[in-house]
């Protein structure tokens, strides 16, 4: 999202957090760790950030058990006067039929998933392209996860063709917003697309937009380099099929490899040192890239997978808490935050770093 938008779009994004750019240029300096006496909460205000609406939201949105079905049509079996067997959703009169409605009633349900398409110009597909990318998401951010720690996720994705009725929605549920390709509002389980020139770019938005929605519903309250790293990560997914396919984000790699043969690259332990509005303090290039980043290295291997999932089972343990990723990467991650930092940076200087497929 940062990446797709004008400097006119940061600088007014910025801007409603608080923070005001020079019209300079930006500069890729060092960044300085703040002293953690200086690093103050979140205040109790509106702040919009990447569409994300901070000031009334829940740390434990909306939810409901993974055993809470939803209602499905019912099944009967009945043979007509032919001895033809039939499987239809309402019993016929005057026959014998057998309600299957039990047996193939799911068990457990995961995830409710509504596509709203507000407009008249929208394609069929375009709501089952988006059904199919949003359900591809969430398997794959959940299959380590242990059953006991999922929430049944709700969301819901309104998809635009008229910018003034996307203006109005946005005024409605986040007045603050400028933007007009996507939002996200974690206490209404909603996320808003604006249809885009490039169908590829309004699938990549949705996917952006829907991943906070799914992250903050299972985990609640979370950290910026999380929630920022897993959206920009979905946002690159290409589905084939069954078939997932995550590129790397070839900007944000040319970012920091620059950063890194300038001798300029953060290391983990200053940047998973910023949280809350000093995150967003920061220079946002550099602080989504390297989020990204974290995510697509832990994304790498099975080992790097299961130290992942052990994070968002303790997130999803703690919705209201704050986790310091630090201290968990010290005490997770074999070797520590030193190692991980090691390896992180030595992938990042990797001559080809591979598509993930799923």
């Amino acid at each position: 999202m940062w990446q797709r938008a004008t400097e006119e779009q940061r600088r007014q994004l910025l801007a409603q957090i608080g923070i005001q750019l020079p019209n300079n240029k930006i500069s890729y300096q060092p960044i300085q760790k703040i002293p953690s006496s200086e690093v103050k909460p979140i205040p109790k205000t509106v702040i919009d950030v990447e569409g994300w609406q901070m000031g009334d939201y829940q740390c434990a949105p909306t939810t409901r058990e993974i055993t809470e079905i939803e209602p499905t049509s019912r099944i009967y079996k009945w043979v007509d006067q032919q001895g033809k067997v039939h499987f239809t959703d309402k019993a016929p009169q005057q026959q014998r039929v057998a309600d299957l409605s039990q047996k193939y009633t799911k068990k457990a349900q995961y995830f409710r998933l509504t596509v709203e398409q507000q407009g008249d110009s929208l394609p069929n597909w375009m709501k089952d392209k988006l059904t199919a990318d949003t359900q591809k998401i969430f398997h794959i951010m959940t299959r380590n996860m242990p059953l006991a720690d999922l929430r049944q996720v709700t969301l819901t994705i309104k998809v635009f063709d008229q910018l003034d009725q996307f203006s109005r929605y946005r005024s409605e549920v986040a007045p603050t917003l400028k933007t007009n390709s996507g939002f996200y509002n974690p206490r209404l389980n909603v996320a808003a697309v604006m249809r885009q020139r490039n169908d590829q770019t309004t699938y990549a938005v949705a996917r952006h937009e829907a991943t906070h929605v799914i992250i903050a519903g299972l985990f609640g309250f979370i950290p910026s380099w999380f929630t920022e790293g897993l959206a920009e990560y979905f946002e690159q997914m290409e589905l084939l099929g069954q078939l997932a396919i995550i590129k790397p984000n070839r900007g944000w790699l040319r970012l920091l490899t620059r950063q890194q043969q300038q001798n300029q690259l953060m290391s983990l332990n200053q940047y998973l040192s910023f949280s809350g509005r000093t995150w967003y303090e920061q220079d946002l290039a550099t602080m989504y890239a390297t989020a990204w980043s974290i995510v697509y290295f832990l994304m790498e291997r099975p080992d790097t997978q299961l130290v992942l999932s052990k994070y968002m089972k303790a997130l999803s343990e703690n919705k209201c808490k704050t986790i310091d990723a630090k201290i968990f990467f010290e005490e997770n991650y074999p070797g520590g935050l030193k190692a991980l930092d090691q390896q992180w940076q030595y992938w990042l200087g990797s001559v080809s770093i591979a598509a993930h497929r799923y």
